[in-house]
C-alpha cells in the first residue's frame, strides 16, 4: 500500500485527503482512509468515484474511520488489461479490497451501484460486515418488473452505450441533472467529475459504463437476491 499526491486538477480544498493505492488482482485501486473509530466502507455508484463522499468524510472522520475506494477505471484507480467494468467484477475487487486492508466490524454504506456491489461483497464476507446502509440503491430482485425491464433494455442499448462511452454523456449531462439545491455549474467542481473520464477516453471509463443493468440476466446472475431480502 502506498500514498500518492492527487493530480493537479483534484489537489485542492474540495478533496483534501491523502490518496492511497493498493494492488488488487493486478488493478491499482485508489482509496481514501481517513479518521479513526468504527469503520465505514463507502462505496460509490456509477459513474462517480470517492470524490462523491468528500462531505460525508469531512463530517464523520472525527468519530469514524472512513474508507472510500474507487472501482478500477473509476476516479484515480486503474484497471488491468481486459477488465470489462462489469458489476460482478467490481464486487470481486471490493471483496479483495476488504481482504487486503483487513477490514472488520464494517458498516457498509452503498450508493447507487455501490448498494448491490457492496451487498455481493457482504454475502461473500458475512463475518466482516455488521451493518448495511443503502442510499439511492436497491436490494431486492426486480425480476419480472416491467418498468425495470423496459428501462434496462433502453439503458443498455447501442445508442446509450455510444453516448456514454464515446461522449461521456453520463458524467457531462446526467450528473448535473441530479443536482437541485446547488447546481453543478462551477467549473472547479464539475472538473472533478469530468477529468478522470476525459483522461481515459475512448476507453470505457470512469463510468466503465457496463452493458448490464438491474433487469439484465448478467446482473441477476451476479447479484442473486438474498433469502433474507425480499420486496
Amino acid at each position: 500500500m502506498a500514498e500518492c499526491a492527487l493530480p493537479a486538477w483534484a489537489d485542492d480544498d474540495l478533496f483534501p485527503f491523502t490518496s492511497r493505492f493498493v494492488d488488487i488482482d493486478e488493478h491499482t485501486v485508489h482509496y481514501v482512509d481517513e479518521g479513526s473509530g468504527p469503520t465505514l466502507l463507502l462505496l460509490h455508484g456509477n459513474p462517480t468515484w470517492s470524490f462523491l463522499w468528500r462531505d460525508v468524510i469531512r463530517a464523520l472522520c472525527d468519530d469514524f474511520r472512513c474508507v472510500a475506494p474507487d472501482y478500477p477505471g473509476f476516479g484515480l484507480s486503474t484497471a488491468k488489461p481486459g477488465y470489462r467494468y462489469l458489476p460482478e467484477e467490481h464486487a470481486d475487487v471490493v471483496t479483495g479490497f476488504v481482504d487486503a486492508l483487513g477490514l472488520s466490524e464494517v458498516t457498509l454504506v452503498g450508493q447507487d451501484w455501490g448498494g448491490p456491489i457492496g451487498l455481493a461483497a457482504a454475502q461473500r464476507r458475512a463475518g466482516v460486515f455488521e451493518r448495511l446502509v443503502l442510499v439511492n440503491a436497491w436490494a431486492c430482485s426486480v425480476n419480472g418488473d416491467p418498468y425495470f425491464e423496459a428501462f434496462g433494455r433502453i439503458a443498455v442499448g447501442p445508442p446509450i452505450r455510444f453516448l456514454a462511452r464515446q461522449l461521456n454523456l453520463v458524467v457531462k449531462a446526467f450528473l448535473p441533472m441530479g443536482h437541485r439545491k446547488r447546481k453543478l455549474r462551477q467549473p472547479t467542481t464539475a472538473a472533478r467529475w469530468t477529468r478522470p473520464s476525459d483522461a481515459r477516453r475512448p476507453a470505457c471509463s470512469p463510468a466503465g459504463f457496463s452493458p448490464a443493468g438491474p433487469s439484465s440476466p448478467r446482473w441477476r446472475r451476479a447479484f442473486p437476491t438474498s433469502p433474507n431480502c425480499r420486496s
